[in-house]
């Protein structure tokens, strides 16, 4: 072999041995999706509730989470109302809170500072944690929620959407919420 032809070995060699640029592509087969174990209270089926909304909510499909759920309005003056039963404390009062807070931008609050904006009243046969709270920005939200405890859970009645828009069903919302009638044992 001549040194001409070694040279080109020796090069041919390296080009190959170092493949750095190369694009390869490997398919991994995907993870599982996790499953989160059900939010809802009881280990089966969820607890069970009727109630009767205006004629003026347009009822949206239940999910996994919401145990029923409304559109009240349209467009930019939307209200979402949802009816969320969860067993248990779920997290206690100031922890829903805040985190409907966390929802609208505002900073959470102290013990203090929940009792400035809930209180209890009572709504149809249930004894509530009524709160209520907007945001400050130029197109402000309002979240009213109702907080009701019945045998070992807790439901979450909310109102989210444009401030004007939630404080104006405010009458209706509390009707409906006082409309709220438990099925123990279905």
């Amino acid at each position: 072999m001549t040194k001409k032809t070694l040279s080109l070995l020796a090069v041919l060699f390296c080009l190959s041995a170092c493949r750095r640029n190369d694009i390869t592509v490997q398919r991994v087969p995907k993870e599982p999706a996790m499953t989160l174990p059900p939010m809802m209270a009881g280990a089966g089926a969820p607890p069970k509730a009727d109630w009767t909304a205006p004629a003026t909510w347009s009822e949206q499909p239940a999910s996994q989470m919401r145990a029923g759920s409304y559109h009240v309005g349209a467009n930019e003056k939307m209200v979402d109302v949802s009816i969320v039963p969860l067993a248990g404390e779920a997290g206690g009062d100031l922890a829903n809170v805040n985190r409907w807070r966390g929802q609208l931008g505002l900073k959470p609050v102290d013990a203090g500072g929940l009792s400035a904006i809930s209180r209890k009243e009572k709504l149809g046969p249930h004894a509530a944690l009524v709160v209520e709270f907007a945001s400050t920005d130029s197109a402000p939200k309002r979240i009213l929620a109702a907080i009701v405890t019945h045998n070992e859970t807790t439901w979450f009645f909310k109102a989210m959407g444009p401030d004007a828009a939630v404080r104006a069903m405010t009458a209706d919302f509390k009707k409906f919420v006082g409309s709220v009638r438990f099925r123990d044992g279905d």
